[in-house]
């Protein structure tokens, strides 16, 4: 007796094709119960085992055992490409489009999508984009990839000469009473070629650091001149000093020292930058009094002499107290960062090459209007 019973479980249904009948816990195919049916030609040959071996032929040829289903799918996953660059013309952001990553495995229907999504306005600086696919059985699979943008301006001016004190230096107070070199690369001439750099990468930028700790005024522009003539090519001078003995030097004194300091760069062919001191966080003391007097007089000073606007560092610190370290009076890490954004957004202002500032020959250097 053959028998053959119904799909089972991993079996695909019998091909459309195929009519069962059920006789005698028996199931033929309609197509080989005809086919078996002996014709008169040949009714009276054959055996019992022939037919029923023709028969299991006819069977497996017509509708065969049915393929395995395919074992159930596996979660999803993703492949990101790898990161994108890109360049904004403006110099602030460009629209960026990418493939969406190919998925694997899954059961469908699969749900991706990617954020930001193709065609967003990316700023310059570095954004993650994270694409999420999610199947039907609720699984999820990440990936993640980087946009980096870069700005497509230009800097006319490219090499900094820092000069000043222990704040330029990159001095920090682990203490009120004692002071060590910040990290490596958290310096403001550090994190300024930092900004800069990835501003411009373009640019071939140099900043140099010449800042000594304990100089006053006096001491800074006995300095200078060596330093002028050891850096000859630097481009601008970036000028913070005078809050050393700041309590016994005369404010006139201490302006005297800087507009001399200024007309000694300018004459020898650099643009300048002052900025104004850094505030304490002894805000009621004599020395921060002080340290607003000077300040307004570097302010004035700067239009005088026609640098420009002076680099506002007081403002710009806005009396936070994580700017400053343990003394009160050296920046912190965090204040160090402060400096250096704020000098590099002065910069970009005066010399980025969109032309929206004009530069105009004064003296040895050049003359802001």
């Amino acid at each position: 007796m053959l028998c053959f019973s119904s799909p089972g479980p991993g079996r695909a249904p019998f091909p459309a094709r195929c009519l069962f009948l059920v006789r005698m816990s028996v199931i033929i195919p309609w197509s080989v119960r005809a086919a078996a049916r002996p014709s008169p030609a040949r009714a009276t040959g054959g055996t019992p085992s022939a037919t029923a071996a023709a028969i299991l032929l006819a069977i497996l040829s017509g509708c065969g055992n049915g393929p395995t289903m395919p074992s159930p799918q596996g979660p999803p996953t993703l492949t990101c490409p790898g990161d994108i660059d890109a360049t904004a013309a403006n110099g602030i952001a460009t629209a960026v489009t990418f493939d969406l990553p190919p998925i694997q495995g899954g059961t469908p229907p699969l749900t991706l999508s990617c954020s930001p999504a193709s065609g967003f306005v990316f700023p310059v600086g570095n954004s993650t984009v994270t694409c999420t696919v999610t199947d039907a059985d609720q699984r999820a699979a990440t990936c993640q990839f980087r946009v980096r943008v870069v700005s497509g301006l230009t800097l006319s001016r490219t090499r900094f000469l820092a000069f000043g004190d222990s704040i330029t230096e990159g001095k920090i107070a682990t203490s009120w009473d004692t002071l060590t070199l910040v990290g490596p690369g958290f310096s403001y001439p550090a994190q300024l070629l930092q900004v800069l750099t990835e501003r411009y990468p373009a640019e071939e930028i140099e900043v140099i650091n010449e800042g000594l700790g304990g100089e006053t005024t006096n001491g800074g522009l006995r300095r200078l001149p060596g330093t002028l003539a050891e850096h000859s090519s630097a481009h601008v001078m970036l000028l913070l000093e005078g809050v050393n003995a700041i309590n016994v030097i005369p404010r006139s004194t201490q302006l005297a020292n800087l507009r001399s300091m200024v007309r000694l760069a300018r004459d020898a062919g650099l643009d300048v930058l002052i900025a104004t001191l850094t505030p304490v966080s002894d805000e009621e003391s004599e020395r921060a009094q002080r340290i607003r007097d000077l300040n307004e007089g570097i302010r004035a000073m700067a239009v005088q002499e026609g640098i420009g606007p002076a680099v506002d560092l007081y403002a710009a610190f806005d009396g936070q107290p994580s700017l400053l370290s343990a003394d009160g009076l050296h920046p912190s890490e965090e204040g160090y960062r402060v400096i250096a954004e704020t000098f590099a957004d002065e910069i970009t202002r005066r010399w980025e090459a969109s032309g929206a500032s004009t530069m105009t020959a004064a003296g040895g250097g050049a003359g802001w209007r």
